[in-house]
């Protein structure tokens, strides 16, 4: 009890701490992406078994304290701040690390008794290493304590052999790998064991451990095995990230630096002495299952040695062996040497833990800037992060959403999406928008520090021994402009950090800090005009509207996309600025099409300028704009633009089509054959393109030809009248008047009021001699146009009896 109390004491700081580190984001999305009913988690860097518990304990928790509905609940903690449910997967951790002492301890007394044991859990309970990590929402905790599960059965099968040990052993080998994928290492000290217990590679213990291991990690990680394909994607990645690349790579050696960083902070001096001495004590008198516990150690320690990346907590698996070792050297017990040596040995980790919770649970430099922000800025602001991502704070801002979006979208359907989007629309309870900018975006908007200005907006400078300085010229000319307001910093010089890690939490060096987190340089830079206030309900209403525009727009709804998109198109927020460029692009090129289907071309080339100001490279974008020219008569822009087209897809069916088009306007007849005869070898059902070729062997007066062309585009639009019409004309060249009238009135069936179908029928009967149908198509030709070109010899004819 002592041991459980005092581990969980140390390991789950109050109040939490509010700064989230960049690893826990995984256990902030991943888990509500499998409420979309895809298990796939479409994530592979960890394997998915901490993730689907995580998941299921952030339902339970959904139904027990909320009573808004599912879809509400995760647009709002997926996309704003999921704040609570990271505090939710961190006691899940700290719970589970305060397990793994109990793990240890009984391992312990398996070998060496009850005393021993106790004083292996109570070891563990008070290591740093263990402590430092066991509140983040990560996988390495819990990846520990199956590792732990696992050598406690180990020991089992030296002393027992049973059976049911060994697929035990191998169950938790598969928990420990479904995990953290380099926790099913605990393989090796399994094996051995089985080895240790029978010496034979044939023996059936062994075999259905490592069985066992392989079901369970299939079981607990499927989407391993059933998408193999991007899991190999992932796991590629981060082997070139860890194992080869200088990513995340010390100054010095990884295995002098796990020695001077990882164990010395993580067990203490004296704990580093008692763990080499452990190792060494002895060894002739060392039984069979004490080499399970080297065999462990020795694994992991040759895992950290092949690594390149050099974090803290890669130590952790070590943790469980660490305070097994530590125990042998102190037997047989002795009721006043015992407890001294132990007393030394636990010292400095129990002060370093103390004082690792106590940071936890206090201040921290980024909550600082945030209330100063929220005091100064409450309704949103333009905020520069130098530098951009290393150590922020928190807040809503574009770039994240849109970031959160793309995870989302792998899981759920746009539908989904857009929901999430109008439910966060109707919220009054969001956190203000914050716009982040580069420094480049503010060099024409500031004024000189001291000048006049009409706006302001915020640079935060983050400065730490893991963050690189500021580098960039502009980012170092801006900060010359800065007023500078206030500066939250951890406490004096002198913390130790680990090298490469944004934990901003010490390792040593206790004494000098008062809270966790960089330094941080708060400041002002004055705008000439004032930077708008920014609601997050707001922004996610636009959002809501250009998604939901372009659904609107698929199903050819042109009014109703236009009417959301000038809504958007009216709204206080600088839209360039706030969106992204795949954003604010669709909805340019959509409004822009509805404008166009609308028969406003003139406003629909507008939106598409403005588009083509941030792509050049879509074909469809600059095929539309040929034709929105086109309409208004500008036939050489529109030609600029459709070979434009041609140049970005040279198998665009339909620019060819338009530019064959405005070739046969003007009078190039030869090279509208030759761009139409290419349109329908790329799409031999082109319609337009077939009537097209119709036209053209008209001109050339080849009337087989035309006719051909001219029946192929019929079966393609069989409800076309003009196709019918350019028949008829073919028909009456080729004096077959019969087949002429034939076609016409097919024309006239289709469409009633073409007035120009009408005269044409009517000339033909005249010509015929039939004068009663000729007068009455004749009379429906002035009576449909009454300004009819030829109106005053239609009057005439009718007048003279034809």
């Amino acid at each position: 009890m002592v041991i459980a109390l005092l581990g969980l004491f140390l390991r789950w700081p109050y109040p939490e701490p509010g700064w989230i580190h960049i690893d826990e984001r995984v256990f902030l999305l991943n888990p509500l992406k499998l409420w979309s009913g895809d298990l796939n988690p479409h994530f592979f860097i960890y394997p998915t078994l901490h993730i689907y518990l995580t998941s299921a304990l952030y339902y339970l928790y959904y139904a027990l304290l909320h009573a808004e509905p599912v879809g509400d609940f995760v647009a709002y903690y997926f996309f704003v701040d999921g704040g609570e449910l990271l505090m939710v997967a961190r006691g899940f951790n700290s719970v589970l690390s305060m397990a793994t002492a109990l793990v240890v301890a009984h391992t312990g007394r398996r070998l060496y008794g009850l005393e021993s044991g106790l004083l292996a859990g109570l070891f563990f309970a008070a290591l740093p290493l263990s402590v430092r990590f066991a509140h983040m929402a990560t996988t390495d905790s819990p990846a520990v304590l199956w590792v732990a599960c696992a050598l406690f059965f180990a020991v089992r099968v030296v002393q027992e052999g049973k059976m049911r040990d060994f697929i035990w052993a191998g169950i938790c080998v598969g928990l420990a790998g479904g995990t953290k994928y380099p926790a099913a290492l605990v393989a090796v000290p399994v094996a051995v064991a089985g080895l240790l217990r029978t010496p034979s590679l044939w023996q059936g213990g062994v075999w259905a451990a490592g069985g066992a291991a392989i079901l369970t990690f299939a079981a607990v990680s499927p989407y391993v095995v059933l998408d193999a394909g991007s899991a190999w994607e992932d796991l590629a990645l981060m082997g070139r990230v860890h194992l080869g690349s200088g990513e995340a790579k010390a100054e010095i050696p990884s295995w002098l630096y796990y020695l001077q960083y990882g164990l010395r902070y993580g067990v203490g001096l004296v704990g580093l002495a008692g763990l080499a001495i452990g190792l060494v004590w002895r060894p002739t008198l060392r039984r069979r299952e004490e080499w399970v516990v080297v065999a462990a150690f020795g694994t992991f320690l040759a895992l950290l040695l092949a690594a390149e990346s050099v974090f803290m907590r890669y130590v952790l698996p070590l943790a469980p062996m660490v305070a097994l070792l530590w125990v042998r050297p102190l037997r047989p017990w002795h009721r006043v040497a015992t407890p001294l040596l132990a007393l030394a040995l636990l010292a400095e980790p129990l002060y370093a833990s103390w004082q690792t919770r106590r940071l936890l649970a206090g201040g921290d430099t980024r909550e600082q800037a945030e209330e100063l922000l929220a005091r100064e800025a409450p309704h949103g602001a333009w905020i520069v992060n130098l530098p951009p991502f290393i150590g922020n704070i928190r807040m809503v801002h574009p770039g994240s959403v849109f970031s959160h979006e793309r995870r989302f979208l792998l899981s759920y359907g746009k539908g989904e999406l857009i929901e999430a989007y109008g439910a966060l629309s109707q919220r009054r309870d969001l956190p203000p928008l914050q716009l982040t900018l580069k420094p480049e975006a503010l060099k024409s908007a500031r004024t000189k520090l001291g000048g006049p200005g009409l706006g302001r907006a915020f640079v935060l400078w983050y400065q730490h021994a893991a963050i690189p300085p500021v580098a960039e010229k502009e980012a170092q000319a801006l900060l010359h402009d800065v007023r500078w307001m206030a500066e939250f910093a951890p406490g004096r010089e002198g913390g130790i950090y680990e090298a490469i890690d944004w934990y901003f939490v010490p390792i040593g060096g206790f004494g000098v800090t008062e809270r966790t987190g960089p330094s941080i340089r708060v400041g002002e830079v004055p705008l000439q005009s004032p930077a708008p206030t920014m609601g997050s309900a707001e922004f996610f209403g636009v959002l809501h509207g250009i998604l939901l525009g372009a659904e609107k727009v698929q199903a050819e709804d042109w009014q109703g996309a236009a009417e959301l998109f000038e809504e958007i198109w009216r709204t206080p927020l600088p839209l360039y600025r706030i969106l992204s460029s795949d954003y604010f692009f669709t909805y340019l090129f959509n409004y822009g099409v509805a404008h166009d289907k609308l028969g406003r071309p003139e406003q629909a080339a507008t939106m598409w300028r403005l588009a083509l100001e941030l792509r050049d490279d879509s074909p469809v974008l600059h095929q539309n704009m040929g034709v929105a020219y086109a309409r208004q008569g500008h036939l050489v822009e529109a030609q600029r633009h459709l070979q434009r087209a041609l140049e970005l897809d040279a198998d665009y069916a339909e620019a060819h089509f338009n530019l064959g088009n405005i070739q046969f306007q003007h009078g190039e007849i030869y090279a509208a054959l030759e761009t139409w005869t290419t349109a329908v070898a790329i799409d031999a059902r082109h319609a337009g393109a077939w009537q097209g070729l119709g036209n053209v062997h008209y001109e050339r007066r080849d009337w087989t030809r035309a006719l051909a062309a001219y029946r192929r585009a019929r079966g393609l639009d069989p409800g076309n009248a003009s196709i019918l019409f350019n028949m008829a004309q073919v028909h009456l060249e080729q004096e077959n008047t019969d087949s002429a009238i034939g076609v016409l009135r097919e024309a006239i069936a289709l469409a009633p009021r073409d007035a120009e179908a009408h005269f044409l029928l009517g000339m033909v009967y005249r010509q015929s001699g039939q004068k009663d149908e000729a007068r009455l198509s004749l009379s429906t030709a002035l009576e449909l146009e009454p300004q009819h070109p030829r109106a005053a010899q239609l009057s005439a004819y009718l007048k003279q009896g034809l």
